[in-house]
């Protein structure tokens, strides 16, 4: 009879375990990219954006997301269509419009069912039409399912944050949210990018401590801060200790040079750097590809990225990763950070991405591959794991 209850004892501890494993994992998020709005008119839209780059003289069109739509247009890249996209009788591409309530609450449900904790959105100003998706998460029923934090964009045509007070308020009104992804207790987390030494300097000379006494007067922490900047370890430790930032992440990860490489190449460069900063003695949030191949906007270059020339570097993509080997490889980097987790215990996963699907990074399910990406995922994060 002792025998047998310390078999049953044995088996219970064993598999309370094995679930406390699972459980116990670093949070894995995605970042969202929202130019999948569908059409709208052009009354009321900001106007052409100045957007130096190599052509001081180009102009960013204040509606990416017709611009992006183009690009998937060619039935070549039909397989990167997100699964609310909308077709002729003919098969051709009529609208990707992820701007309606019953899209968001369907993508809500397939983040859960892969696993996810949390969506990284790229801000914009509030009347930029790159914000209209956010709100329909944050007017979802299905909110409370998933968790959500900003990924403050520094530099580009369509999202200042050092620059532009009015973002600045506009990300203000939403760290109260009770799904804002918080940790240390209530310390509300913000990926930071797009940086460089000017920006840097705008973001030191104030704008960054008055952003963070307004996040504290509501009665929240310090910001928790992971920096994209795609940058060594070395240089790293230097810059987050002069910013008073936390931990490092990245965009995404990929060599502009590579010339049809294998997916497992740009998976391992990810991976490296990780490694490389964890070693360093940084908090890293490792960033997990799940492609790069910007061809379409190579054939159509888009407004706010003159310097391609129609047709130019054909050749520089990753090839496509099946859906286990991208899941094989966010789920090393899960397991990297539950061997090797944070100083500071904050240990968040981010995936590039969720919907950059004209760049070739994207879990969303689409109408060609269906959910084959979600279902390989979710077989690694919700499996117990020893």
């Amino acid at each position: 009879m002792f025998k047998h209850h310390i078999l049953a004892l044995f088996f219970l501890l064993f598999f309370l375990g094995f679930a406390v494993s699972a459980e116990d994992r670093p949070l894995v998020g995605a970042i969202r990219w929202d130019a999948w709005y569908g059409t709208i008119p052009d009354e009321g839209l900001r106007a052409a954006t100045s957007w130096p780059g190599a052509n001081p003289e180009s102009k960013a069109s204040p509606n990416p997301g017709a611009e992006a739509q183009r690009n998937l247009k060619p039935e070549r890249f039909e397989y990167r269509r997100p699964f609310f996209s909308t077709m002729d009788e003919k098969g051709n591409l009529v609208e990707i419009n992820g701007n309606r309530q019953e899209v968001m609450d369907q993508e809500i449900d397939y983040a859960v069912r892969a696993g996810l904790d949390f969506w990284a959105f790229t801000v914009y100003p509030e009347d930029c039409p790159l914000s209209l998706c956010f709100q329909k998460f944050i007017s979802s029923p299905k909110k409370d399912q998933m968790k959500f934090c900003f990924f403050l964009v520094c530099a580009s045509a369509y999202g200042r944050f050092a620059d532009d007070p009015e973002i600045r308020e506009y990300v203000l009104r939403y760290v109260t949210d009770p799904s804002y992804l918080k940790v240390q207790g209530n310390r509300p987390v913000f990926y930071v990018g797009f940086l460089r030494p000017e920006i840097d300097a705008k973001l030191k000379n104030g704008v960054w401590a008055e952003f963070c006494e307004k996040v504290q007067a509501k009665g929240l922490g310090k910001p928790y801060v992971v920096t994209d900047h795609g940058s060594s370890p070395e240089f790293l430790k230097n810059y987050v200790a002069e910013m008073g930032f936390d931990a490092v992440g990245r965009y995404c990860h990929a060599d502009g040079t590579a010339e049809n490489a294998p997916y497992a190449q740009l998976a391992e460069r990810a991976e490296a750097w990780a490694k490389a900063c964890n070693d360093a003695g940084l908090n890293v949030s490792p960033i997990c590809v799940t492609g790069w191949d910007r061809r379409p906007r190579f054939i159509s270059p888009t407004s706010w990225e003159l310097w391609h020339k129609p047709g130019e570097f054909l050749e520089r993509f990753y090839q496509s990763g099946t859906p286990e080997e991208i899941a094989d490889h966010i789920a090393r980097n899960v397991d990297f950070l539950r061997k090797s987790p944070n100083a500071d215990g904050v240990n968040l996963v981010l995936i590039y991405a969720w919907n950059e699907c004209d760049e070739g990074g994207w879990i969303i399910p689409t109408q060609i591959l269906g959910t084959a990406r979600i279902d390989a995922l979710s077989k690694k994060l919700k499996e117990p794991k020893n």
